[in-house]
């Protein structure tokens, strides 16, 4: 799945319809509590729109699809989407510093179409429907999210945007899927073929019972101020050097690069599984020394999943971060020596701890606001992975403004691809282009052909 900046999203114009929920209500005694992300997250938006600086956090999912429309087998599919997810159907209010979660019955929604008519070009089309996704996406307004379709005469576009606090990049790439196959299966007059559903609500409340003991988080506590010290007294940023912008943040601007495609991936991922590493350690290693000296350790913050494993669908934030850190090996050992020691690293990491209560437990000083994330996501067995460059599914994001950059490196049906997200300058881009070509050569270094 790509990701792209929506406003540089080129959608072929065309009808526009802009569906919304109607005829929803709470229903009785749901009770379940809000993820500990979600509720560090809803309280942080909170207290800037209070102050006056709340910002639209939107991402969003994007796939083209060939054929001719059905707006009736629409509406039905996202009601479907809807009642399959309960982190579709969830309503937040912040009072008094708690969060109270209350829950849409799943049978009482429905949807219903605003046509836009056609407005103008793909680019003009980009803009109007960002600014409709952010005044559409409020996470204390249900819902908070937004469906737009585009029709065309032969082919047409579905488009899926929602606050941060109900989705994370997985959920949008499973967004995409399901989407597109309930609306096949219902054109089609067949099942879908999905996986059931799981509840999201089980994942909050199952967290919660399995809270850290206090001797547990205050031993991760210390490895995020261990991290620190390890380089400047604050957590790290990018990993190489794109400009001081802490004065005077930038719109952010994204690159996307293809490091390689299936067949050196899957070459790569041989060689690291036979020495001793893996897919995730190997891109690790690589990432460090296209950006760290020899000898020198390489630090970031790692984005760690936390979703069930097994053949199930599920929507939400399940996201959890873990400090990293691992010595990169002199010029003679190669990737070899330091994907050991990143794979070894990363063993380590408890995917169970709740990142949201361990910064909660840390000093502004360290700069946890303007730390650099690094994710590697594989999506290759999510249903529908095969059909995404058919579907050009795409992620998007909502304009924002940056002082430092985020790598996410994702694992796709053809192959890898490198997203990164930073300060919109003409050297910044420079040189982010110089490190992605680095990456993509140290990857190429050890993946010959057979």
């Amino acid at each position: 799945m790509r990701m792209i900046e929506f406003v540089d999203d080129a959608i072929a114009p065309g009808r526009v319809l802009v569906w919304s929920a109607v005829g929803a209500e709470p229903a009785a005694g749901d009770g379940a509590p809000p993820s500990l992300i979600q509720q560090t997250y809803l309280r942080q938006s909170w207290a800037q729109r209070a102050a006056g600086a709340a910002k639209p956090r939107w991402w969003g999912v994007a796939a083209d699809v060939a054929g001719r429309f059905d707006r009736d087998a629409m509406a039905g599919v996202f009601a479907e989407l809807v009642r399959r997810h309960d982190a579709f159907r969830a309503m937040f209010h912040v009072e008094d510093g708690g969060v109270e979660y209350r829950q849409v019955g799943a049978d009482r929604v429905e949807f219903v179409a605003e046509d836009l008519g056609t407005p103008g070009t793909g680019r003009e089309l980009a803009v109007r429907l960002s600014e409709i996704f952010d005044r559409r996406t409020d996470p204390f307004t249900w819902p908070q999210y937004v469906f737009v379709t585009v029709e065309r005469e032969s082919d047409w576009t579905v488009l899926f945007s929602a606050d941060h606090v109900v989705i994370d990049l997985y959920s949008l790439a499973n967004v995409g899927n399901e989407l597109v196959e309930l609306y096949e299966s219902a054109v089609e007059g067949r099942e879908p073929q999905l996986f059931p559903g799981v509840r999201y609500a089980e994942f909050c409340e199952a967290e919660r019972e399995a809270l850290p003991s206090p001797e547990v988080l205050t031993e991760s506590v210390g490895l995020w101020h261990a991290l620190a010290e390890s380089g400047d007294g604050t957590l790290p940023g990018f990993p190489i050097d794109l400009g001081d912008f802490r004065e005077q943040p930038r719109v952010a601007a994204y690159e996307e690069s293809v490091l390689a495609d299936a067949a050196m991936t899957q070459r790569f991922e041989r060689w690291c599984r036979s020495h001793g590493g893996s897919l995730p350690s190997g891109l690790a290693a690589a990432v460090a020394i296209a950006s760290t000296p020899a000898g020198e350790p390489f630090r970031t913050i790692l984005a760690v999943g936390t979703r069930p494993v097994g053949p199930r669908s599920t929507m939400g934030w399940y996201v959890t971060a873990a400090p990293l850190s691992f010595p990169v090996g002199d010029d003679s050992s190669g990737l070899r020596a330091t994907m050991a020691t990143a794979h070894a690293a990363m063993r380590t990491i408890d995917r169970d701890i709740p990142y949201a209560v361990v910064t909660d437990r840390l000093p502004p000083e360290l700069g946890f606001d303007d730390a650099s994330w690094l994710s590697i996501v594989d999506f290759r067995s999510l249903p529908g992975a095969e059909r995404h460059t058919e579907w050009n599914l795409r992620a998007v994001g909502a304009p924002r403004y940056v002082t430092g950059g985020d790598l996410w490196i994702n694992i796709v049906a053809r192959g890898l691809t490198a997203h990164v997200r930073y300060p919109s300058s003409d050297e910044a881009r420079k040189r982010v282009l110089r490190f992605l070509d680095t990456i993509a050569d140290i990857i190429a270094g050890v993946s010959g052909a057979e």
